[in-house]
């Protein structure tokens, strides 16, 4: 009873917010990954790891920033633009917005961050297939981890406690931004 109680609690409710939500992640997907079949290639990732570094940051520092109000909408239309088009780190810029919303607890936050961000992948995806430009078999093998992952991470994120789900975000942010300013630059 317990264990049910604390899965319902640390899910994101399923309102009309999160259809809004679900709604610009979809939009701001398949934008950015039109974007990505018409700009010319190698300009974008140059900003990469600031834009990295810069959602880790504000993720780190939501918890003293929570007062101040941030237009979600335009922030996520952006972020997940930015997810159709690059895709990296996007959990943690995502994660970083949601982070100065209303909700407190880190891990319903990471359950709305997994929802948008399938939601925009799904959309990039789907542009993709529509073109013709996707690789199968290795589609294949990284699905299969993806949704190996996801399973994973919702059977333990529930159960994890919330400063330990937003050490790994940092961590996570750091690293990334890390391992791309060092690719990219």
């Amino acid at each position: 009873m317990l264990a049910a109680l604390a899965d319902h609690v640390n899910r994101p409710a399923a309102d009309r917010s999160l259809a809004i939500q679900i709604g610009l992640a979809i939009l701001g997907g398949a934008a950015g990954s039109g974007l990505l079949l018409v700009l010319p290639a190698g300009r974008f990732p140059v900003v990469v790891p600031v834009l990295i570094g810069a959602a880790t940051a504000l993720f780190a520092a939501a918890p003293r920033l929570r007062g101040i109000r941030v237009p979600t909408a335009p922030g996520l239309l952006l972020a997940s633009a930015y997810g159709g088009f690059f895709g990296a780190a996007l959990g943690v810029i995502l994660s970083a917005l949601l982070a100065l919303g209303p909700d407190t607890d880190a891990r319903r936050v990471n359950a709305r961050k997994n929802i948008l961000a399938s939601a925009a992948t799904l959309a990039a995806v789907a542009v993709f297939v529509g073109r013709g430009l996707v690789a199968w078999p290795a589609t294949a093998t990284m699905l299969a981890g993806a949704v190996a992952g996801g399973w994973l991470g919702g059977r333990i994120g529930g159960r994890v406690r919330p400063a330990a789900v937003r050490a790994v975000v940092i961590a996570g942010g750091v690293t990334l931004t890390v391992f791309y300013a060092h690719r990219f630059w």
